[in-house]
C-alpha cells in the first residue's frame, strides 16, 4: 500500500468525528477533533452532533433516513447509523473519538473504495475507524442492511442492529477483493493511538452494552416535518 491519497479525490478528504449531543461539546471531545485537525492540516475535519447529524441526513437523504436514525434509542447505535451515511455521501475517514492520529492517517489502499480493519482477537470487521470513498457500493450495501435492520427491529443487541456484526457479514470473507482489509497492528501504533478521553462511557453503566441489557435498544421517533 502506498502513502499516498493521491486516488483519493478532493470530495474524499473528510474526516468525521460524532458525539451524541448538542453544542457545546465536552472539552475533551474538542480536544480529539483539535488533534484530528493538527495532524491532518490537508483534510476538512468535521464534529457532528445528534442535531447536526439530523439535518445532515434530512438535507441529503431525506426525513425517512432521519426518522431511522432516530428510531435508534442508544447514542452508539446513531453514531453506527450516521457513519455509514456520511461516508455514502462525502467520503472520507471516519474515527470514533475513541482515537487520535499520531501522524497523518495514510492508512488506506488508494486503489480501494473501502478500507476496513479487523479486530485482532478474530475475523469481526471493527466499524470504529474506516476509510471510504464517496458512493462506495460496499458503504451502499451496508447502509441497506442496517436500513433494514432498525426498520424492522430484528435485533436487541447493538453490534448486530447497527454495528460492526452488520459490516462484518456484508464484507467477509473479501473473496472479491475488493475490499481492503487491515490487520489490526497496520493501523495501531503506526498511524493512531488511543485517545483516553476522559468522557468515555467504557466500563460505565452508560456503554451500550449496559444499556442494551437494560432498555430497548429501538424508540418511536418525533414527528419530523416532511
Amino acid at each position: 500500500m502506498t502513502e499516498s491519497y493521491a486516488s483519493a479525490s478532493e470530495t474524499n478528504r473528510n474526516i468525521m468525528l460524532y458525539w451524541d449531543q448538542a453544542d457545546p461539546f465536552p472539552p475533551d471531545i474538542v480536544e480529539v477533533s483539535e488533534i484530528w485537525r493538527k495532524f491532518c492540516p490537508a483534510w476538512n475535519v468535521t464534529l457532528f452532533g445528534k442535531e447536526s447529524a439530523c439535518l445532515f441526513l434530512r438535507d441529503n437523504f431525506g426525513v425517512d433516513v432521519v426518522r431511522l436514525f432516530l428510531t435508534c434509542a442508544v447514542p452508539a447505535m446513531r453514531a453506527d447509523f450516521f457513519r455509514v451515511f456520511w461516508a455514502i455521501s462525502e467520503g472520507g475517514i471516519y474515527s470514533d473519538i475513541t482515537f487520535v492520529p499520531m501522524r497523518e492517517p495514510l492508512f488506506f489502499d488508494p486503489e480501494k473504495d473501502l478500507t476496513v480493519v479487523k479486530r485482532p482477537d478474530g475475523e469481526i470487521i471493527r466499524n470504529g475507524i474506516f476509510f471510504s470513498k464517496k458512493r462506495c457500493k460496499e458503504m451502499k450495501l451496508i447502509a441497506y442492511e442496517i436500513m433494514n435492520s432498525v426498520s424492522k427491529r430484528e435485533s436487541s443487541h447493538v453490534a448486530f442492529a447497527t454495528g460492526p456484526r452488520i459490516w462484518t457479514r456484508m464484507l467477509w470473507p473479501n473473496e472479491l477483493g475488493k475490499v481492503a482489509i487491515l490487520e489490526w497492528e497496520d493501523l495501531f501504533g503506526k498511524f493512531i493511538k488511543f485517545s483516553r478521553y476522559p468522557s468515555s462511557t467504557y466500563n460505565t453503566d452508560m456503554h451500550w452494552k449496559e444499556l442494551q441489557l437494560r432498555m430497548s435498544i429501538y424508540q418511536d421517533p418525533p414527528e419530523i416535518p416532511a
